[in-house]
């Protein structure tokens, strides 16, 4: 929980002041507000979107509501942040999403295109002597990793860094394969242990749901987040009881 008002002495000129919902601060934000200033990050919330709280839940039979869940950058690439907003609260989480764009080149697939990329497949029964040889044949970068270590000249994170790539190049090399990949269209079932009383509540669950965005009253987010608290426990339970029932059958 961060406090609504910044220093604006710490702030660039160009960023906008930042909204806040929640007029609290505990240790946690604090902590979180002195890494910005001695670093440079720029909290995104409230200033591309009003400050909406990012969690809620019921206290007592009470709703409560923080915002906990930041989107955080370097005020350098600030512009580059675009539409942030915070979701609707849902059955999943407490916590709400948060949904933002970048400002850079993106392409879209259709539900009919596909996708091509390379990537490493192993293959132990065709490549393994090939793999080998690549890996002897790069014994002078191993070595020369391994002396710049003992002599100082890099720490070991430099060294493991180096490690990896070498390796990722070395696997590369030797069983990459370029693959196309299709959108999977097929629709979700739901899993064998929801049942009947799953259902059920996750019927009260939308509908309560669907109250509270046509009528957003307190009393209509009260309902809502204990339908969601309900649905979420009972699927608990049913998970739990399958399982246990499955284990005992096997």
């Amino acid at each position: 929980m961060l406090r609504s008002t910044p220093d604006p002495d710490l702030l660039p000129c160009s960023l906008p002041a930042r909204k806040n919902h929640d007029k609290l601060c505990n240790n946690f934000g604090l902590q979180l507000l002195s890494l910005c200033k001695e670093n440079n990050p720029c909290i995104v919330n409230g200033r591309l979107e009003n400050g909406q709280f990012t969690y809620h839940s019921v206290h007592g039979n009470k709703h409560v509501a923080s915002t906990v869940d930041y989107v955080i950058c370097n005020t350098d690439n600030y512009e580059s942040v675009e539409n942030l907003c915070v979701c609707d609260i849902s059955e999943f989480s407490d916590n709400c999403c948060i949904v933002f764009s970048l400002n850079v080149n993106n392409s879209c697939l259709s539900s009919n295109d596909r996708f091509v990329q390379d990537t490493i497949i192993w293959d132990n029964l065709h490549h393994k002597d090939v793999f080998q040889e690549n890996l002897c044949s790069k014994a002078d970068e191993f070595n020369f990793l391994n002396d710049k270590l003992l002599s100082g000249n890099i720490n070991i994170n430099e060294c493991m860094d180096g490690l990896s790539s070498l390796m990722h190049d070395i696997s590369f090399e030797t069983f990459a394969k370029t693959v196309s990949n299709k959108p999977d269209k097929s629709k979700r079932l739901n899993p064998s242990w929801f049942n009947n009383e799953c259902k059920l509540a996750k019927n009260v669950f939308y509908n309560a749901k669907r109250l509270f965005n046509r009528v957003s009253t307190n009393e209509n987010k009260l309902l809502f987040l204990n339908a969601r608290n309900h649905f979420c426990y009972v699927k608990r339970r049913a998970k739990r009881l399958f399982f246990s029932k499955k284990k005992i059958l096997d």
